[in-house]
């Protein structure tokens, strides 16, 4: 009797197990499923009959977010795609904590369940995939240990899957470019393109109660991934690793064990509430346990090239060249700003005097004849401002803790670094080394030119800021849009601190706007350039425009007095490319920024359903009666004396709220 009961049990084990089911469009074998900790968020792991391991994700059984989606690597050594064996899977919870120096991440505790699925090939060789859920999104990453007597690995292509059930609408830069600065714009799922690549984040509305971000985080001694639609089926993205430039065939080249970065989905009610995730913080791993990182210390900058290019030669603000004269004026405003860093950018340094020699290799060590870096250094340093360098990659790559030392030695205290212009493996190496070289020498970092965040300022806090986008400076050739600059929180902003470059104060409207290099303009109102420095996250945010054009204008007393780091951020609402209705908290103070596109519209808040307590409100907005694009509005009262806020917003307009708990400073 007990042999016939072990073998009843033996059967229900092996079918609920090993049964042929209908997954979304495919048949497949049930492996296993995880949940969030909330329950809210279903992973479920299958085999086709093929021997692929394929997954799908859903939200409490009703919507489904991935069909069911191939996973799977190619290498010259390995192929571990199909007629896979589970050897075993193994599952643990744990909770991820937060204790980033800046930002609303600095002591936050996450927790997360995770399967780890045991693969092998039939010549028997392993590969682990680790899936792992938060209550904001789901991750998963390829492990392949080591096997034998091989000791490297060639990948030349992830077969990586994101499925739909039908055509999503989508916000993302289409169209791969090598600084990763391409508009934003609105396709969809299906029309991302097979002979273009579109950049990570894509963000996807499923419906009114769940959208999506497809992700990349810890990016180490990997090749960044772009997305394309599949050839093979509607409504399927793949992921396509970036090639080595000096092996095209091979897009990794590694020693084992290796592991690829985390593919995540975030996932939330609405567009606007993916902003508050810090999901890929998260999945990258914090500062060695030895590091200290106390001298980290986020503020705004003021910065040369805007304003007057590599030669700094601006008649009005009696900026007569690049020279110490026409910086220290320079800091002087910075200091009249109550700005925390200045930027000296492309110029300083011989072979860079001008922009058609900003990617040339030069060495850094020659500095032109009219400055001295470490007299600007100490006259920085009396103001208790941080004197900033520019430099390109090309110079620095080689040797860059030599270069850091150097500049450490001056006195300088923050490094922009230009032009990376690629996300393959040696770039991405490349990348990792320059900024611990930069923490080495207790230097803060902006990198520009480069691909999008993936976590990096969690292992080093000291890069502060990241380009990876269309910012302002584009103005001085093409028009960048409002429709742009409000897809921006939903997509790029999604994966860390964005550097924008935002500050203009010659702001136009769309009919008059004319690209130029010098007295560069802006198609949108002085609120909307105000409110990007409250939606903008950035940790080394910038002012572009020169003195003349800023000191005692409206919008100037605003940011004097405007933190930077912040401790909470809500996302009230907005929709990708319409409008973004952003809060973010410092002490017990908050800040709204609106930002909207070319439409002419009115906001409702009702400032109870967000805030607790009493407040002086101060809102600066649009002036809706004289449309005066440079002009701003500035009304105060107690937040006791109005229910509901009502704000008129130009198309191209914006507005923020600045909300002052009462009894506190």
């Amino acid at each position: 009797m007990k042999s016939l009961i072990g073998l009843n049990l033996f059967f229900i084990f092996f079918f609920s197990i090993h049964a042929t089911k209908t997954y979304g469009l495919y048949k497949a074998k049930h492996v296993d499923s995880i949940s969030s900790p909330d329950s809210k968020i279903i992973l479920e792991i299958v085999s086709s009959e093929k021997g692929e391991l394929k997954y799908l994700v859903r939200k409490k059984n009703t919507v489904m977010i991935i069909d069911t989606s191939s996973l799977g690597i190619k290498s010259k050594e390995f192929v571990f795609v199909d007629y896979l064996s589970v050897v075993k899977v193994e599952k643990r919870n744990g909770i991820e904590k937060l204790t980033m120096p800046y930002g609303p991440a600095k002591n936050s505790y996450e927790p997360f369940n995770e399967l780890n699925v045991f693969l092998e090939n039939p010549h028997k060789e392993r590969i682990h995939v680790i899936f792992r859920i938060f209550n904001d999104g789901v991750a998963f990453r390829y492990l392949i240990p080591s096997q034998g007597k091989t000791e490297f690995i060639s990948i030349t292509e992830e077969k990586t899957e994101f499925n739909f059930e039908k055509e999503y609408t989508c916000w993302g830069m289409r169209g791969y470019t090598r600084d990763f600065e391409g508009f934003q714009s609105v396709f969809t799922t299906n029309t991302l393109g097979i002979d273009t690549l579109t950049s990570m984040p894509v963000t996807i509305l499923l419906n009114n109660e769940v959208c999506i971000s497809l992700l990349e985080a810890d990016l180490h001694d990997y090749a960044g991934m772009n997305l394309k639609n599949n050839t093979l089926k509607k409504n399927s993205i793949v992921g396509v690793l970036t090639p080595r430039k000096n092996d095209p065939e091979v897009a990794v080249f590694s020693t084992l064990p290796l592991k690829s970065p985390w593919r995540v989905i975030q996932i939330a009610e609405s567009s606007v509430k993916l902003i508050e995730s810090t999901i890929v913080l998260r999945l990258n791993p914090p500062p060695d346990s030895t590091a200290d990182f106390s001298w980290v210390k986020p503020g705004k900058c003021c910065w040369t090239w805007y304003a007057g290019g590599p030669t700094l030669k601006i008649k009005e603000e009696g900026f007569n060249g690049l020279n110490n004269k026409s910086v220290k004026k320079y800091i002087d405003f910075t200091h009249q700003m109550k700005f925390q860093y200045f930027i000296i950018d492309a110029g300083w340094s011989k072979g860079h005097e001008h922009d058609s020699m900003a990617r040339k290799r030069v060495e850094l060590t020659n500095v032109i004849n009219t400055l001295s870096i470490p007299k600007l250094a100490d006259y920085c340093a009396k103001k208790n401002i941080g004197l900033g360098l520019w430099c390109n990659y090309a110079s620095v790559k080689d040797n860059p803790d030599k270069v850091f030392k150097l500049f450490r030695d001056w006195g300088v205290k923050v490094v922009k670094v230009d032009f990376f212009s690629a996300d393959d493996q040696q770039t991405v190496n490349d990348v990792v080394k320059i900024v611990k070289a930069a923490a080495d020498n207790q230097l803060l970092v902006d990198l520009h030119s480069v691909y999008k965040p993936t976590g990096l300022s969690r292992t080093y806090p000291n890069l502060l800021t990241i380009e990876g986008v269309m910012g302002m400076e584009y103005n001085k050739w093409i028009k960048v849009t409002p429709e742009h600059n409000v897809i921006l929180p939903f997509t790029r902003m999604l994966v860390g601190p964005m550097d924008y470059t935002p500050g203009s104060f010659n702001n136009v409207p769309d009919s008059v706007f004319i690209p130029k290099e010098i007295g560069t303009m802006t198609a949108c109102t002085r609120a909307h350039q105000l409110a990007m420095y409250v939606v903008y996250e950035s940790y080394l945010q910038m002012l572009s425009d020169p003195p003349s054009r800023v000191l005692n204008k409206p919008g100037a007393e605003f940011l004097k007095n405007l933190p930077t780091d912040w401790d909470e951020t809500l996302g009230l609402m907005g929709k990708p490319g319409e409008y973004i209705v952003l809060a973010r908290r410092k002490d017990e103070h908050w800040y709204v920024g609106i930002m909207n596109n070319s439409s002419h519209r009115k906001i409702s808040l009702n400032l109870s359903d967000y805030f607790v307590g009493k407040y002086d409100i101060t809102i600066y907005k649009d002036d809706v009666v004289s449309k005066n694009f440079n002009s701003i509005i500035t009304e105060s009262f107690p937040s006791e004396s109005r229910k509901n806020v009502e704000i008129e917003l130009l198309g191209s307009g914006g507005s923020v709220l600045v909300l002052k708990k009462k009894g506190q400073n």
